[in-house]
């Protein structure tokens, strides 16, 4: 077991984050217009999937931040780290136009809100790197402390 007295504190924010990023679709909602199909029905525009994709992921990412709490090993919090960052990357691609993307218009609601996600996501992103790197450098210290 691995003595790390920042760890609680990053699991604590990357459970924070990602709280955060499973509000965001209820807080800053995204368009609810509907389009029109050609047989004259009516679908929701890609921004309602793109965000309720988005869900998933912070949902996801949610269950991860907070089983953090519970790892002890350098290995397992490493893991768990490298998830958050994958989960992160996931949550940054869903509102780009090459995976699911939202709507053209700046001025739309979406706009808002993948402003929101994207900024959380970056901050996921970038606490998920210290992670990894805090879990090296503290079985760096234990190897040190082995070899003397």
């Amino acid at each position: 077991m691995v003595k790390n007295k920042t760890w609680p504190i990053t699991a604590g924010v990357a459970t924070l984050i990602a709280l955060t990023m499973l509000l965001i679709p209820h807080i800053f909602p995204p368009c609810d217009g509907m389009v029109e199909t050609a047989m004259g029905g009516a679908v929701p525009m890609k921004c309602h999937w793109t965000f309720q994709a988005e869900i998933l992921v912070s949902a996801a990412a949610l269950l991860v931040a907070a089983g953090q709490f519970f790892l002890k090993g350098v290995e397992a919090r490493r893991l768990s780290a490298v998830f958050l960052i994958l989960l992160a990357v996931m949550a940054l691609s869903l509102p780009q136009s090459l995976v699911i993307g939202i709507c053209m218009k700046a001025g739309m609601a979406c706009s808002i809100t993948k402003a929101w996600t994207v900024g959380t996501a970056i901050l996921l992103l970038l606490l998920g790197l210290y992670q990894v790197f805090t879990a090296a450098k503290s079985e760096i210290k234990k190897v040190m402390i082995q070899n003397v």
